[in-house]
């Protein structure tokens, strides 16, 4: 299986990129949910390094089997995803009618 996770968290710096934890258990976590959203599974964009705490943390409040999208994580994050004008074109090409 290939897998993008070391190429996100390389170019994360190997930091969770809400607490800025160096180094710590990380986690590549699909930002759009990749049962819903299987175009989306391999896209780098698609994915942010979280460690693990804070990657509990986060689906403590939005359920792993649940549709997970960029709007769950920038309300988390309380920011806007560094990534999301890339993300966004490729959720745009891959679902065009769906929208937001």
């Amino acid at each position: 299986a290939k897998s993008i996770s070391p190429v996100v968290r390389e170019r994360d710096s190997y930091t969770c990129q809400n607490c800025n934890d160096y180094g710590a258990k990380l986690i590549a976590h699909h930002i759009f949910d990749f049962a819903t959203y299987s175009n989306l599974k391999f896209e780098k964009s698609n994915l942010i390094t979280l460690c693990k705490t804070c990657h509990d943390n986060f689906h403590s409040i939005y359920p792993r089997k649940g549709t997970n999208t960029l709007d769950n994580l920038e309300s988390w994050l309380e920011k806007d995803y560094m990534y999301r004008d890339e993300l966004l074109d490729r959720y745009n090409f891959y679902y065009p009618f769906i929208g937001q």
